[in-house]
Formats: structure tokens, C-alpha cells, sequence
């Protein structure tokens, strides 16, 4: 659950601006630092920050939903769960994936879609957070 003293946009804001700030993730663009978003915003949406992946692809997210190219490929309300590395039960084999998928995420959407974000670096550490507390349902986090 987001905390109560947090809209999901603040939350949001908030956890991927500690990351930047103690430069854990310089790959996340703040849109309070001049990032700007090539995605139209729907009618009171907020726009939060920009992150790049490591071969240059970009997620947008704004306080409802992540779009990349001007789509969207998942809005918040959607997460059923998700899952940090790999959707593998088997500990042996998130062990094995650790090192080099460490920055990958698979969300579980309603309707039985998922989405595969990667190789987001350090990115992922206040997604992963945030990701916890706006679920529907049981996360897992290996």
C-alpha cells in the first residue's frame, strides 16, 4: 500500500528521487529536473521521471502508468504481482540469474499479460519498492 502521507505520484517521486540523489541511479531522469516526457498525458495525469535502460530504450512513467514509444505498457491499477529476476520458484536458479538479470523486473498484469522490464541497473531497486506497495495481490522479491 503507498503510504498515506503519499499520493502515488509523490511516492513514486519520491523513491526514485533518493536514488538519484545518493547517485545510485543516474539513469533515472526526475521531469523536477527538466527531463521531459515524448509521451501526450492523459487529463490529470502527472508526469514523474524518464528511465533509460542500458541499450537505450526509455520508460516513461507518470503517476498512473509506464509508456515507452508513446505506448502504454501497463497502468498501476493493473499489477496483479511481480517478480525480481525471474518468475522461477527455484532458488538455484534465481541464484544463477542474480548476477547478470539483477536489474529485471516481470509484472504480472489482470487478464494474464505481463510485461518484462530489464536492464534498468539500479533503477530497479525504488521500482521494486514502489511495485510492493501499489500490488493487488502477493509480490515476490527473491
Amino acid at each position: 500500500m503507498v503510504p498515506t502521507a503519499f499520493t502515488t505520484a509523490t511516492w513514486l517521486s519520491t523513491l526514485f528521487r533518493r536514488s538519484v540523489r545518493k547517485g545510485y541511479a543516474p539513469n533515472i531522469l526526475l521531469i523536477e529536473d527538466g527531463a521531459a516526457l515524448s509521451t501526450r498525458l492523459e487529463l490529470g495525469e502527472e508526469p514523474i521521471a524518464v528511465v533509460r535502460n542500458d541499450d537505450g530504450r526509455a520508460f516513461e512513467f507518470t503517476d498512473a502508468r509506464v509508456v515507452e514509444d508513446g505506448v502504454t505498457l501497463f497502468r498501476y491499477a493493473e499489477v496483479v504481482r511481480f517478480h525480481w529476476i525471474t518468475d522461477n520458484p527455484e532458488p538455484v536458479e534465481a541464484a544463477r540469474l542474480k548476477r547478470m538479470h539483477f536489474d529485471r523486473l516481470i509484472i504480472e498484469l489482470r487478464g494474464e499479460r505481463r510485461v518484462v522490464i530489464e536492464r534498468i541497473g539500479q533503477a530497479v531497486f525504488p521500482l521494486l519498492r514502489f511495485l510492493g506497495s501499489v500490488t493487488s495481490g502477493p509480490h515476490v522479491q527473491e
